[in-house]
């Protein structure tokens, strides 16, 4: 959880996990998804080219048009409550720092 400029890989590499990778790879993740649920979403509408009925068609571009944006939605949710969760871990473990910090100083004043 430490704040530096660390390259990617060495941060990919990092066995101590004091680094997360995560937080500089939701972007494309979110990227991705968007691709997907677009790819996802034209073959729902695709599908409804098949039937051949105008009603099926029309009912499956306002489904595949919802599918897409409800997808879409969904995955920003998740990933906007994946980097909360990162932000919390990385918060804690600065107040620990801090806290020890103090704990230390205390112990040296005590002394004097």
């Amino acid at each position: 959880m430490e704040k530096s400029n660390k390259s990617f890989f060495s941060i990919l590499f990092d066995v101590s996990f004091k680094s997360f990778v995560t937080l500089r790879l939701v972007s494309v993740l979110y990227v991705i998804s968007i691709i997907f649920w677009f790819f996802i979403s034209v073959a729902v509408f695709g599908t409804s080219l098949l039937t051949g009925s105008l009603i099926h068609v029309i009912l499956y571009l306002f489904a595949s048009v919802f599918l897409f944006f409800g997808g879409v939605i969904f995955s920003r949710l998740s990933l906007e409550t994946l980097i909360v969760l990162f932000r919390i871990a990385e918060n804690t473990s600065e107040i620990t720092e801090i806290l020890k910090e103090l704990k230390s100083e205390i112990g040296r004043r005590r002394q004097r």
